[in-house]
């Protein structure tokens, strides 16, 4: 394994780390005396993390593979559904269903610089439900990627 897929890796394991901290701070703000607007703060941070570090990643293999990055309003979509479909240079890197979570997650960031808390509160059971998928599918669907590439 050559210092890229070494560091993509790095990224998958970052991922799914903090996914999987977003999930436990979630649920540790449903039970915490102390104000839980402080553990659902560090969830939503969390989450962004590992959507930051997949989207990293992602973007290593697509490069890697000498494809062209997606750039503008919507590029986060498309490079979680080009990281979905198989080309000519490389086997997809996500599953159809890993796909779905990952979008879900993706879509955070986007209400959060659309000034919409609100909406990100009335959806976190979903974000939280997809980042505790992903923080079990990404590292293993990686590998899965590398044994078939």
């Amino acid at each position: 394994m050559n210092t890229t897929w070494l560091e993509v890796h790095q990224k998958f394991i970052g991922a799914s780390r903090s996914f999987r901290e977003a999930v436990a701070l979630y649920y540790q703000g449903q039970v915490d005396t102390p104000p839980r607007c402080c553990a659902h703060t560090a969830c939503l941070h969390a989450m962004l993390a590992g959507q930051t570090f997949l989207e990293s990643g992602l973007r290593q293999i697509l490069i890697a593979s000498g494809e062209e990055l997606p750039s503008g309003p919507g590029s986060v979509g498309v490079l979680l559904q080009r990281a979905a479909c198989a080309t000519d240079k490389r086997p997809p890197i996500l599953e159809a269903d890993t796909l779905a979570w990952a979008l879900e997650t993706g879509h955070l960031r986007d209400l959060l610089q659309d000034g919409a808390p609100g909406v990100v509160w009335q959806n976190v059971d979903d974000l939280v439900a997809a980042a505790r998928i992903l923080s079990d599918r990404l590292v293993p669907g990686y590998l899965q990627f590398l044994k078939i590439s």
